[in-house]
């Protein structure tokens, strides 16, 4: 038998599996190394077969025998991403992502053991810890509203949930779809249209509820290093209110440039507020043939103005982090004096994380004359902090945290037929969770199943249970969860049916859909909708 070594230049490329590139990834084959540009790109010379070994801190490591000259390589994610409709590979271990929900879906129908969102769509957990402490990234630019409190959610495109990092709390969004056009129908009077273009989007969606009309309008233009992105929510509610906001965000690495604007009038009240955001992040990674080190820093200012404040205020503060990898991930950032460390070996995930009051709790004072009461923000705020731990064992994961000094409402009196809240540091918060979750295949049929219980912040439910199954293009799934303080216990079964032409997609679905309402006098509305989704590819036309 003659074996035949050839000394060849190796181009290749490495994916994710939604084929997104992976940028620094380490590569060794027999003594040479490479590392992988933004476009996933590596080259290196060397002889074949060789034993390819590929490393990344946020995938699984990959090794093989390569026998090719241009390989393409998958990575599998290290955390889990949301496991929800679509299948991406046979394999009975595959991920999973959530294709093109619309907001609604995701209230309901996304992954129950990862994500939590209210029923007025105001913000959104991980694990069941509160929202204050998940990052939120828009197509990667951190959105005001980690630091700065919660964001309104239901005025992102959520068109699919890219990943979930419960390590470090971050909730990936992007926005990304295949070329193409699509109109939305819904029996509840709602109806949207989205335009994606290769660098360019537009998507215009109108949802009609019981007691509001909420309009979304949302532009992007991407470029290879430039990005920017305009979204634009108008809602009108009860008493003739109107609430409004529109958010730019602009990034060029390393820079990072957000505009913020929200307005909220009524007859007899007009409160608004602004809010700027410049950012500067910059990281640097150097790969070695025993793992690799990286060093990230930078600073933001955040200048908050608007009638709700004494006057208008600014911060700024630096961020500094070093994470070393090698059989484990070790991780430790400041921000400004304040330390975050994590930790992470095999199954294993530990962290703290320090947080800041956000500038709004710290000083904004809001005035809301129809329901007669203010919220008035404390500068003698203490930092919060979170301890977690996280382990997995036979596919089921452990979850446990603890909040110290959780900022919070505390009812300060009454003054001139007011009520009067402020942020206060009110209590220390426990929570711990058990989930599992499960896919089998079975022939032409993948048969699926997951819950979730524990201890939970109140607006949290303590237990949810999904079990579906998936047969070419119909989905049929039952899930239930339990109450909270805001919404009922609920339970639904939901089917739908989806079948792809040459030029044209149509999909059906029967389900059960939360009304984003921001009525405190109907904070939830249940009811059975009928959608239909019509997708139109104009590249095979």
């Amino acid at each position: 038998m003659l074996n035949i070594i050839l000394n060849l230049e190796i181009n290749g490329k490495i994916l994710n599996k939604f084929n997104e590139p992976i940028q620094d990834a380490y590569i060794k084959c027999n003594n040479e190394r490479a590392i992988s540009d933004s476009s996933g790109n590596f080259s290196l010379k060397t002889k074949i077969p060789c034993k390819m070994e590929i490393k990344h801190p946020l995938y699984k490591d990959t090794s093989f025998i390569n026998n090719i000259e241009n390989p393409l390589i998958i990575l599998n994610f290290k955390e889990y991403p949301l496991k929800e409709q679509e299948v991406i590979s046979n394999k009975i271990d595959a991920g999973h992502k959530i294709k093109n929900p619309e907001f609604n879906d995701i209230i309901l129908n996304s992954s129950i053991t990862d994500v939590e969102f209210n029923p007025s769509g105001l913000s959104v957990s991980i694990k069941g810890i509160p929202s204050k402490f998940t990052n939120i990234y828009l197509d990667g630019i951190n959105l005001i509203g980690r630091t700065f409190e919660v964001i309104d959610i239901s005025t992102i495109p959520l068109n699919s949930i890219k990943e979930i990092n419960v390590k470090n709390l971050n909730l990936y969004v992007s926005t990304e779809q295949k070329n193409g056009l699509w109109l939305t129908l819904k029996t509840s009077r709602s109806y949207g249209l989205v335009l994606n273009h290769k660098n360019i989007k537009y998507e215009l969606l109108r949802n009609t509820y019981n007691y509001i009309n909420n309009d979304i309008f949302y532009s992007k233009y991407q470029f290879e290093k430039f990005s920017f992105l305009q979204i634009h929510s108008e809602k009108k509610v009860l008493h003739s209110e109107r609430i409004s906001d529109t958010r730019l965000l602009i990034n060029f690495h390393p820079i990072n440039l957000q505009i913020y604007r929200h307005s909220n009038s009524s007859r007899n009240f007009k409160n608004e507020n602004y809010e700027y955001l410049f950012d500067f992040n910059n990281r640097n990674v150097a790969f070695k043939n025993w793992g690799y080190y990286g060093l990230e820093y930078g600073f933001y200012v955040d200048y908050l103005g608007g009638n709700n404040l004494l006057k208008p205020v600014g911060i700024i503060r630096s961020k500094f982090s070093i994470e070393f990898y090698r059989d484990f991930l070790f991780k430790l950032s400041f921000e400004n004096t304040k330390p975050s460390i994590s930790f992470e070996y095999k199954n294993f995930e530990l962290f703290l994380i320090s947080k800041f009051p956000s500038i709004k709790e710290l000083y904004m004072n809001f005035i809301y004359p129809e329901l007669k009461y203010k919220v008035v923000g404390n500068s003698n705020l203490e930092n919060e902090y979170l301890f977690g731990a996280s382990v997995e064992i036979f596919g089921t994961k452990i979850n446990y945290s603890k909040i110290f000094n959780y900022i919070g409402f505390a009812n300060a009196g009454y003054s001139d037929g007011y009520v009067i809240y402020s942020y206060e540091n009110i209590k220390n918060l426990e929570i711990y969770s058990i989930n599992f979750e499960r896919t089998i295949k079975y022939k032409d049929y993948l048969i699926s199943g997951s819950f979730f219980i524990g201890k939970t912040p109140i607006d949290i439910p303590q237990y949810k249970l999904k079990i579906g199954i998936e047969y070419k293009g119909l989905n049929a799934s039952f899930w239930t969860k339990d109450k909270t303080e805001l919404i009922p216990r609920l339970s639904s079964f939901d089917i739908m049916y989806s079948y792809k032409f040459k030029l044209l997609d149509m999909e059906f679905r029967v389900d059960d859909v939360l009304d984003n309402t921001a009525s405190v006098y109907l904070p939830y509305f249940v009811g059975r909708t009928f959608t239909m989704t019509l997708k139109f590819n104009f590249e095979n036309f």
